[in-house]
C-alpha cells in the first residue's frame, strides 16, 4: 500500500509539473511574442522617421539588428539590409516571421521583422535552468512522497487487530473500523465457543477409560487421552511421536499401516495380562483422501474373564450334575436288574437318596445364584436383627459344630440392619458353614458384628489353615475350589462363597478375605441404607 501511495504521489506530481511547465512554456512564448512585436512597432516609427528625412541612405550608418525591408506598392523590394534587394523575389511566400509594417507617405511601405526562431531560442537557453528545476522538484516529490505514504499507513499498520480503538486515525477509515470491530467481536465468539467445545471435547476424553489416539495421515500422534498411558503402561508420551511408540508388535503396526490406507481395523491384542479391543478407523478430507486416523482401545479383561467363566461354569454344572445322576443311575441299574441282596437295599436307596440331595441342592443353588446375578429385589426388605439371626444360624449349624469339636461364638454390637432377611440368612450361614468345613478340629468360629457411621461389618473368623495366596481371588468363583477332593467329601457345591459375594452386591456391598496359616477372616461390607 506504501508503494501504490507513493507511486500515485509521484505520477500525480509529474502529470501536474508537465502541465505547468507546458502552461508556462506557452505564457511565456505569448509574452515574448507580445514584447518583439512592441519593440518592433517602436523601432518602425523612429525608422519611419529617418527615411522620411534621409531616404534609404539612412539605413547606411544605422545599426540595426532586426531585419528592415522596403517594398514597393507592386511588391518589389527596394531595400533589404539582410539580402540585395536584387536578389530578392516577390514576398508572397516566406519563413514564418514577426512583422511590422508601416506605410510611408509616398506609398511604399517601411517593414521590420524578426524570426520567431530566436524567441524559441531563447526559451530553450533556459531549458538548462528549468531541468534542474525539474530534478530539484523530482527529488523534493520523491521524499516528499515516501514520507507522506508512510505517514498516511502508519496509523493503519498500527491497528490493533487484538483491541481495535473506536476511533479512525481517518473519518474515511470509519466503515472500515466498524467492520473490523463486528469481525472481531463476530471472531471472539467463534473462538470462545471453539475453545469450549475444545475444553469439553479434552474433558470427556480425559475422563474416559478407554484409550483415544488421533494420528494423521504420517502415523504421528496429535493427540492423546491419559488412559492411553495407563492402558498401554507407558511412562511418557509425547504429542508428535510415532504411534509405533504405543505398541511394539507386528499385528498392531500391520492394523496402523492398513487403517492409513482406507481400511477400518479391529483387532484384539494381549498386553501384561491384559486384553485390549483396538478398533481403529480412517478419517478422510472431502475429496476422500485419507487425513490420519482413530484408534480407540478398550480394555476386555473383564469380558474375556467372564466369557471364559461362563464357559467354565457350563462345563461344571455339567460336571456337577452327571456325577450325582450317574450314581442314581448306577444304583437303579443295579436295582433293577435284581443284584442288590435284600439287606442292602436299604444302604442303596440311602446312597440314591444322598445323591439325589445333592442334585438338589446343586440346583437350588444355580437356580438362587441366578436370581441374585438379575440384580433385581426379590422381596421386601425389611429390619433384620443380625444378632439374633447368626444365634439362629449356630443353633442350626449346632450339631455339625458339635461333631467337629468347634465353638461358635457371636461378639460385637448389636445391631439392626434393613435388608432382605433371606439374602442375608444365607450368606450367613455359607460362612459359618465354611468356616465349620474347612476350620480345624477341636477349633473356635467367631462370628464378629460391628458398624460404623456409613456401613455394617459382618466378620466370619476361623482357625483353619488358611487360603493359598493365588486363590484368595479366585474362592468367589462359581465352582472354584481350593482343595477339590476334599469339598467333594465334605459335600460342598462349589458355589457357597459365589453366592456370599452376590448377597453381598445384592445389597450394595462386597466380601473380601483375609488369611494366614493361622486361619481365614471373611468380611462382608454393608453400606447403611
Amino acid at each position: 500500500m506504501t508503494n501504490k501511495i507513493f507511486r500515485n504521489i509521484v505520477v500525480c506530481v509529474l502529470l501536474s509539473s508537465v502541465v505547468i511547465l507546458g502552461l508556462f512554456f506557452n505564457v511565456l512564448y505569448d509574452e515574448f511574442l507580445n514584447n518583439t512585436e512592441a519593440n518592433l512597432k517602436e523601432e518602425v516609427t523612429l525608422l519611419e522617421k529617418g527615411v522620411e528625412l534621409e531616404g534609404i541612405s539612412y539605413f547606411d550608418d544605422a545599426n540595426i539588428n532586426q531585419r528592415v525591408t522596403i517594398i514597393a506598392a507592386d511588391g518589389t523590394v527596394l531595400y533589404d539590409n539582410h539580402t540585395k534587394a536584387s536578389a530578392l523575389e516577390d514576398h508572397s511566400d516566406r519563413e514564418q516571421s514577426i512583422y511590422v509594417a508601416k506605410l510611408l507617405d509616398n506609398g511604399d511601405i517601411l517593414r521590420i521583422s524578426t524570426n520567431t526562431s530566436s524567441t524559441t531560442t531563447l526559451l530553450l537557453r533556459m531549458s538548462t535552468h528549468i531541468l534542474w528545476i525539474v530534478i530539484i522538484v523530482l527529488l523534493m516529490t520523491f521524499f516528499i512522497a515516501d514520507r507522506l505514504a508512510k505517514k498516511i499507513v502508519k496509523p493503519i499498520n498500527d491497528i490493533d487487530l487484538e483491541a481495535i480503538d473506536a476511533i479512525a486515525p481517518y473519518k474515511e477509515l470509519t466503515p472500515l473500523y466498524t467492520k473490523l470491530l463486528k469481525q472481531e467481536y463476530t471472531i471472539k465468539e467463534q473462538i470462545d465457543e471453539l475453545n469450549k467445545r475444545q475444553d469439553e471435547f479434552k474433558l470427556v476424553i480425559q475422563n474416559m477409560s478407554e484409550a483415544i489416539i488421533l494420528i494423521n495421515k504420517d502415523a504421528t500422534i496429535l493427540m492423546y487421552n491419559d488412559a492411553t498411558l495407563t492402558l498401554f503402561d507407558l511412562n511418557d508420551l509425547d504429542v508428535g511421536d510415532s504411534v509405533y511408540e504405543v505398541y511394539r508388535s507386528q499385528d498392531f503396526m500391520k492394523a496402523i499401516d492398513d487403517v492409513l490406507s482406507g481400511h477400518k481395523q479391529d483387532l484384539k491384542i494381549d498386553h501384561k495380562d491384559r486384553v485390549y479391543n483396538v478398533i481403529m478407523g480412517p478419517v478422510k478430507n472431502d475429496d476422500q483422501s485419507i487425513a490420519g486416523a482413530t484408534v480407540i482401545a478398550f480394555d476386555i479383561t473383564q469380558k474375556e474373564m467372564q466369557e471364559v467363566m461362563r464357559q467354565e461354569f457350563s462345563a461344571n454344572v455339567s460336571h456337577e450334575l452327571k456325577t450325582p445322576l450317574t450314581t442314581i443311575s448306577g444304583f437303579a441299574e443295579i436295582m433293577k436288574n435284581g443284584l442288590v441282596e435284600d439287606s442292602d437295599v436299604k444302604d442303596v436307596a440311602s446312597n440314591i437318596y444322598d445323591e439325589a440331595q445333592r442334585l438338589i441342592k446343586l440346583i437350588e443353588d444355580i437356580i438362587h445364584l441366578s436370581s441374585l446375578d438379575t440384580d433385581k429385589k426379590l422381596e421386601e426388605d425389611e429390619d433384620v436383627d443380625l444378632n439374633e439371626l447368626v444365634r439362629d444360624i449356630f443353633e442350626h449349624f449346632k450339631s455339625a459344630a458339635i461333631k467337629r469339636d468347634i465353638t461358635l461364638t457371636l461378639s460385637g454390637e448389636e445391631i439392626v440392619y434393613h435388608g432382605n432377611y433371606s439374602i442375608l440368612e444365607e450368606m450367613i450361614s455359607n460362612l459359618v458353614d465354611n468356616a465349620i468345613k474347612y476350620g480345624n478340629e477341636h477349633g473356635h468360629v467367631e462370628v464378629v458384628l460391628s458398624k460404623t457411621s456409613t456401613e455394617v461389618l459382618i466378620k466370619v473368623i476361623d482357625d483353619g489353615i488358611g487360603i493359598p495366596a493365588g486363590s484368595k481371588e479366585r474362592i468367589f468363583e462359581r465352582f472354584y475350589r481350593v482343595d477339590k477332593s476334599r469339598s467333594k467329601e465334605l459335600g460342598g457345591t462349589g458355589l457357597g462363597l459365589s453366592i456370599v459375594k452376590h448377597a453381598a452386591r445384592y445389597h450394595g456391598g462386597h466380601v473380601r478375605v483375609e488369611s494366614s496359616t493361622k486361619g481365614s477372616t471373611f468380611i462382608v461390607d454393608l453400606p447403611l441404607v
